[in-house]
């Protein structure tokens, strides 16, 4: 019995590598690597701002959109509002999280330009809570209320299902993940994650006791086989100036003497932009000058992940960055993975989950994404 298990395991280990190639070979064609990126030997191409680097290593939540009617007048009203609104979901958002303890509020909130609120948040509990537009009351204070809940739940709620082939349906995989978990907020496949065979999914879950059930337990049942589970980890952020189509710095820190339009490169103030001809100024190629598609935009995102394994004192605590195979140090130990140093990590299990790990995503040919995994 012994001796017939281990080459099932070794023929199973074979075939995700073997899948995990067919994903790579698929979507990293026009990808090209640098075989020398030896921080000591490398010169900085890019002047990386404070900004740029900050916010490549921080995961902040989107606002939590709140359309009003009638509008709001002031800033007197929008504080009554938000006192109000807080006051009315604090009942439930603690039955639902019993274990939370902190203060319900906002970190800050805003009356944007429509007269509406966006609020910003940094609790998990409250963002998760407000993803569901059935805990939003439908009017305060004679003010009635249109929630725009966000389309997906944080990192800390996200989850990979691995290597499903595709001859198991996405609609069976739905089915019947849902009768297994009450709390599914969203399943979709992975667009950028796909091959010929299988695909991974990725499944987002509102309740943090599934969610930890589910990634403690490392593998889910779907039409009779286990497939591997891990924690969806989130790309790195790219700071792109708004003005001159550059990364790495912001609009008010860009010296640009002029707008550039992100389709031609042109004035953006002079003439009419709607229907120009696309023509990157970086690179003269096909695409918009924002696109992962271009060159010169991959080539900073490189660079960015070298600046990043030279400064590993910005990430934030317990925060890890898995480093592609192409960035890696052959001679150093772990060299798979990035921490803060003398901060004692996990790195042979996945049982922290207290902040979500960041890995670097290379962009497809299409712009999305295909995160780049340790096995």
């Amino acid at each position: 019995m012994f001796t017939n298990k281990a080459p099932d395991k070794m023929n199973h280990r074979e075939n995700n590598i073997e899948n995990e190639r067919n994903i790579k070979q698929t979507h990293l064609t026009n990808y090209s690597s640098t075989n020398n990126y030896n921080n000591h030997q490398h010169d900085d191409k890019y002047k990386f701002t404070n900004s740029a680097l900050h916010c490549a290593v921080e995961q902040h939540l989107p606002p939590i959109k709140i359309k009003c009617q009638p509008k709001i007048k002031d800033h007197k009203d929008g504080t009554l509002l938000v006192k109000e609104f807080l006051h009315f979901i604090e009942k439930k958002l603690i039955h639902i999280n019993k274990e939370h303890t902190q203060p319900i509020g906002f970190d800050y909130w805003y009356i944007d330009r429509n007269n509406d609120l966006q609020c910003y948040t940094k609790s998990i509990a409250l963002f998760v809570f407000l993803c569901d537009a059935n805990n939003y009351p439908e009017k305060i204070l004679n003010t009635m209320i249109q929630p725009n809940p966000p389309k997906y739940l944080p990192t800390q709620r996200s989850v990979i299902i691995k290597y499903v082939p595709r001859s198991i349906e996405f609609d069976e995989i739905k089915n019947e993940i849902c009768t297994r978990f009450r709390s599914i907020f969203n399943i979709e496949e992975m667009k950028g994650a796909t091959s010929v065979k299988s695909r991974h999914i990725r499944m987002e879950l509102s309740d943090q006791d599934e969610y930890e059930k589910i990634i403690y337990g490392q593998s889910i049942p779907i039409s009779g086989q286990l497939f591997e589970v891990t924690e969806f980890l989130a790309p790195p952020r790219l700071i792109i100036c708004s003005k001159c189509n550059i990364p790495g710095h912001l609009k008010k820190e860009c010296n640009s003497n002029i707008e550039k339009c992100k389709k031609c490169g042109s004035n953006r103030n002079e003439g009419d932009h709607k229907e120009c001809a696309i023509v990157c100024h970086h690179c003269n190629g096909n695409h918009e000058a924002t696109s992962y598609e271009c060159p010169f935009i991959n080539d900073y995102r490189k660079e960015l992940m070298i600046k990043l394994k030279s400064r590993p004192d910005l990430l934030p605590k317990n925060c890890q960055f898995f480093i592609p195979t192409q960035f890696r140090s052959a001679e150093r130990k772990n060299n798979h993975i990035l921490i803060i140093p003398k901060l004692k990590l996990n790195t042979t299990t996945t049982k922290t989950y207290n902040n979500n790990p960041t890995s670097i995503n290379i962009p497809t040919k299409n712009g999305q994404f295909y995160p780049t995994y340790l096995h």
